[in-house]
């Protein structure tokens, strides 16, 4: 694939000194038309060459190529140089390596040496004044090669020719066996002309072989275009009959020619335009007798695109074998090249076109000042079939005035330059060159600027939402901005950058915000933001945003935003000391502003534990603020084991919207009541029963019991009764007992014969009640304490001995002395038990009859006498080591417990087991006596299933008769008279 040639072009760009430029429509107000000439160069050698310096067809020989070509009326010749060489053509053949003939310059090439088998010299060709070593410039330099093949790759290689930019390289453009090549072959020589491969060629100035023949045009030198100085060529073959070769006096020859006739055979292309489609497609026959620009033939074009938004689609190289390359060099504006085929043009200046043309033809132009697709309006051909006639390469120089009321926008012009006349703006012109280009029209540089800001808030308006900006800024000017950015402090946007603005276009960006609460509570965001950009130029400017218009300046005012009031409350219950009457409970508030904006006079209201206005500071949204209050503790909080209430808060918005809620234990956004149930209930109760006798403590007499009964817990008992069996008092009631209280009730007893018989009434009594939680709790009496159980013995007198009758005296003389009187007993004093003074308890044995598999309870305590009451829980079972337990197994029998609570004794037997079993115990009194051992007995008997003497012989002394027992399978003989009934 052959490289784009890289042309380069030693003037100033335009595009450097007009990039800040806009272009509108454009009519021509005024033109002015002048031509110069240059001489356009065609050399023909006239056969004469001398060595001037230098050692021949070495490095740095210097040749005189005499010429009958004059320039600008000077005669000139060629000296050519030749600045490298590896040929041995000279030392080989004895010959000179060049000479010329026929006006051709004729290079022998012979390779003879070590190494490789290339053949090649280095030209640079300077047209200088004739006879002398002075440079004389030329307008254009061409260059051709005849007869470029092989002998065939036994033998040597291709002939070839290099060049170096800015010459232009040229082959056939519809069959060459030259293969046009591009790209570093060293010493700075980018072009190559490869000849043909395989064959011979039959190619003379006489009789012209196009397909084996290539070229150059050279138009620019050192100083410019128009102005060739020198031109560097090189001629080589690969395999000049190298070593290898038997033909030792052989040699390859390379023809050079100058003229201009030679090079028109291989120059057989299209050239063609390449504005957009709208404006129709022009060609032209390539010729180098008819050129736009300086000289260089266009190249061919048939397989380019011709249509391109840019003008530029035939300025790249295609695919191909043929030269390729940007032709468009005929146009400048007061001497600066369209820069990439486009010009800028300010609208309101005066420009010169300069437009360069070689040889004779006809010139015209076009340029769509409307910008609407077309030449087809007035004033849109700005030359119409300028004529010129010469051999020489000329410029024609148009002057336009763009007015101030031209399109601003793109454009396009297109120059033509052929040999026939009626060319239009579109279709084949014949032979000739077109060259199109696109323009750009500004204005003077008006930098200017706008900014419309909007606003859209997200979600409902709340802090924490966001407000998305969009900041549409648009270009008010003709050029281009940059460093452009926003700044919007209200919202925190400090350098918010927006892309470069072209001339009146328009570039959006956005920015988000954050509701913040001082926002909802001012119930909007009011803001203007600032724009700010460069020129090309850097002068700065600067917009005020608006709400609606790039051209006003107002401020922008969020009112969207969501006042929402809210409050919650977290209230906990900790008892600070005790857990009683009087003692505290801290209750701590924790407030918190649910809400997005502030909350003032907040307070809590909590009547239950007498809080009726408790002040909270004011609350910020979110801000959380706790307060405390201590409670005391009453006796209806113990009573119901806790302290249960809720709490209210209230607060106020900004907007005086009252706010509330109901606490929670550990929520904001829950109700619920709070429980402090840390208090402790104890319920408890003691009774203290006291005797008084009436009278002599004789029968009949009354004893007054007193019970003092007192609340020994800290929770009021109610249902509070009193039992005394042995006086007859079955449901006493006492009064409720607020905690710490004493109430007394009395009872009266009627002393009987049998309290006289045993000396006096011994009695416990016992209290029941219930705690506010029903919890029942009991206690026996004590003579005089609330916390003993003791019992009360009370003493009564005893019965009067019956006195004896004085038997009669038997008749004497003697009186009977009278009989002393038996004095009445005193009456004992009665003398209170208690446990210093009591007796052990007595303890009897209990026996019981049960049926098999049943099992037995027993109250062994009924029968046994104390005179302190029994200890319930204190019946113990005693084992065969002596120890005391509660439970007890008896192996292949059952099992004894105790239930400890009633103090019953029971007996689980194993399955259908019938016999007898004992086991012993003891119990202790309330003074912890402990009682002698008693035992209890359970027989367990067996039941038997009628028996009959069917089937059996009387006759027989006994018979063995199968008795099925209950539980019990055995042999029994039963005697016959046993059987009867």
């Amino acid at each position: 694939m052959k490289l784009k040639i890289l042309r380069t072009i030693q003037m100033k760009s335009f595009l450097k000194l007009t990039k800040c430029l806009r272009l509108s429509m454009l009519f021509i107000m005024a033109m002015a038309l002048t031509t110069t000439i240059t001489n356009a160069l065609d050399i023909s050698l006239d056969n004469t060459i001398s060595l001037e310096q230098g050692t021949d067809c070495q490095k740095g020989a210097v040749y005189r190529l005499g010429t009958e070509t004059k320039y600008n009326g000077k005669a000139i010749d060629l000296l050519l140089e030749i600045m490298n060489e590896d040929n041995e053509y000279h030392t080989l053949m004895k010959k000179a390596c060049l000479n010329v003939a026929d006006g051709i310059l004729n290079t022998f090439l012979r390779d003879n040496d070590e190494g490789d088998n290339r053949a090649f010299m280095d030209f640079k060709i300077s047209p200088v004044a004739k006879g002398t070593t002075t440079s004389l410039p030329v307008d254009r330099i061409t260059l051709v090669g005849f007869d470029l093949d092989s002998t065939g790759t036994a033998t040597t290689d291709t002939d070839d020719i290099y060049m170096k930019s800015p010459t232009k390289g040229y082959v056939n453009s519809t069959v060459s066996h030259v293969t046009y090549m591009e790209g570093d072959f060293g010493d700075g020589y980018n072009i190559r002309l490869k000849g043909q491969s395989s064959g011979d060629c039959s190619d003379s100035a006489g009789a012209p072989d196009p397909t084996c023949r290539g070229g150059g045009i050279a138009s620019f030198g050192t100083e410019g275009a128009n102005k060739v100085d020198y031109v560097y060529l090189r001629v080589q073959n690969d395999n000049a009959y190298g070593e290898e070769s038997a033909e030792s006096k052989s040699a390859r020859l390379i023809q050079i020619s100058f003229k201009k006739l030679d090079i028109i055979p291989i120059l057989n292309g299209t050239d063609y335009g390449d504005l957009p489609a709208s404006y129709g497609e022009a060609s032209h026959k390539i010729s180098i007798a008819t050129v736009l620009g300086y000289g260089d033939v266009a190249d061919d074009d048939s397989n380019k695109e011709h249509h391109s938004i840019n003008a530029d689609a035939d300025d790249n190289a295609s695919s191909g074998s043929k030269g390729n390359f940007d032709d468009e060099d005929a146009v400048s504006i007061e001497n600066q090249e369209a820069n990439t085929s486009t010009f800028l043009m300010k609208i309101g200046d005066t420009y010169t076109f300069n437009i360069g043309t070689s040889g004779n033809g006809y010139l015209n132009a076009w340029i769509d000042f409307n910008g609407d697709g077309d030449f087809d309006d007035d004033g849109e051909k700005i030359l119409d079939e300028k004529a010129i006639n010469s051999k020489l390469a000329m410029n024609t120089a148009v002057e336009i005035n763009i007015p101030q009321d031209a399109h601003e926008g793109t454009s396009y012009a297109r120059f033509r330059f052929s040999e026939n006349k009626g060319v239009g703006s579109s279709g084949d012109g014949g032979v000739g060159e077109v060259e199109d280009y696109k323009i750009i029209f500004k204005q003077d540089a008006k930098p200017a600027i706008g900014l419309i800001k909007k606003a859209k808030v997200d979600g409902k308006g709340k802090v924490g939402d966001t407000i998305t900006y969009t900041f549409s800024v648009k270009n008010l000017g003709n050029v281009t901005l940059h460093d452009v950015y926003i700044e919007d402090a209200r919202i925190g946007v400090s350098h918010l950058t927006v892309p470069n603005i072209e001339a009146g276009e328009i570039k959006t960006v956005t920015a988000m915000y954050t509701i913040t609460q001082k926002d909802v509570v001012t119930g909007s965001v009011s803001n203007q933001a600032k724009v700010t950009g460069m020129s090309p130029k850097n002068v700065k400017v600067t917009d005020l945003s608006d709400g609606s218009s790039y051209t006003k300046d107002g401020t922008t005012k969020t009112e969207d935003l969501t006042e929402t009031p809210a409050i919650g409350m977290i209230k906990k219950g900790n008892i600070s000391s005790g857990k009683s009457v009087g003692d505290s409970i801290l209750y701590t508030f924790s407030v918190k502003n649910l809400g997005d904006v502030a909350l003032h006079d907040v307070y809590i209201e909590d009547a239950r534990i007498g809080v009726s206005h408790l002040a909270v500071p004011n609350l910020a949204a979110g801000e959380i603020k706790t307060v405390t209050v201590t409670y005391t503790i009453t006796q209806q909080d113990v009573d119901t084991g806790s302290v249960s209430n809720q709490a209210k808060v209230i607060g106020m918005s900004p907007n005086n919207e009252k706010v509330t809620d109901l606490s929670d234990g550990s929520s904001y956004t829950k109700d619920g009541t709070t429980i402090t149930d840390g208090l402790t209930q104890i319920p408890s109760i003691g009774l203290i029963k006291k005797a008084k006798v009436g009278g002599k403590g004789v029968k009949g007499d009354t004893i007054t019991y007193t019970f003092s009964v007192k609340n020994l817990g800290n929770v009021t008992l109610h249902n509070v009764y009193i039992e005394d069996a042995r006086i007859g008092i079955s449901h006493l009631t006492v009064p409720n007992l607020a905690a710490g209280e004493i109430k007394t009730v009395t009872a009266t007893y009627i002393i009987t014969q049998q309290d006289m018989k045993v000396g006096g009434v011994n009695n416990q009594a016992k209290v029941i009640a219930s705690s506010p939680k029903n919890v029942q709790v009991t206690d026996l009496s004590d003579g005089d304490s609330f916390t003993n159980d003791n019992i009360i013995i009370t003493n009564v007198a005893t019965p009067t001995p019956t006195v004896t009758p004085t038997p009669t005296v038997t008749p004497t003389p003697t009186v009977t002395p009278t009989p002393t009187v038996t004095p009445t007993p005193t009456v004992k004093p009665i003398v209170p038990l208690s446990c210093s003074n009591a007796h052990a308890p007595v303890a009897h044995n209990d026996a019981k009859t049960a049926k098999v598999n049943e099992t037995v309870t027993v109250n062994v305590k009924h029968n046994d006498a104390s005179q302190m009451p029994l200890d319930r829980t204190s019946i113990r079972l005693i084992d065969a080591s002596g120890d005391e337990v509660t439970t007890l197994d008896v192996e292949g029998k059952g099992t004894w417990d105790v239930d400890t609570d009633t103090g019953n004794v029971s007996f689980n037997p194993v399955d259908d087991f019938a016999g007898r079993v004992s086991v012993a115990y003891h119990v202790k009194d309330n003074c912890g006596k402990v009682s002698n051992s008693a035992r209890v007995t359970i027989t367990y008997n067996a039941t038997c299933s009628n028996v009959t003497d069917s089937g059996a012989t009387l006759g027989t002394l006994s018979m063995l008769i199968l008795m099925i027992l209950t539980g019990v399978i055995g042999l029994y003989y039963v005697r016959k008279e046993e059987l009867r009934g």
